[in-house]
């Protein structure tokens, strides 16, 4: 099974309410409850399952996910 069906599956349409921590739009704020690494773990575990797939533009996808993530915590940490 190739994980670019599930990622695609994870960008929400425009209009379908918040985009998730792994699109490829910085999320400043965090919901309620929720730690401000979590959208950076969340990027770090599909970048493990895209290398481990051999899943290329899932991999590319990924990263872009979690440098996004990373750029929206070190942000939300100034």
């Amino acid at each position: 099974m190739h994980a670019r069906p599930l990622m695609r599956d994870l960008v929400r349409p425009a209009g379908r309410g918040p985009e998730p921590a792994n699109s490829d739009h910085a999320r400043p704020e965090t919901a309620a409850g929720e730690s401000p690494v979590d959208p950076v773990i969340t990027a770090a575990v599909l970048v493990t399952c895209a290398f481990r797939l051999r899943d290329e533009p899932g991999l590319i996808a990924a990263l872009r996910a979690l440098a996004i993530a990373v750029e929206a915590m070190e942000l939300a940490a100034d």
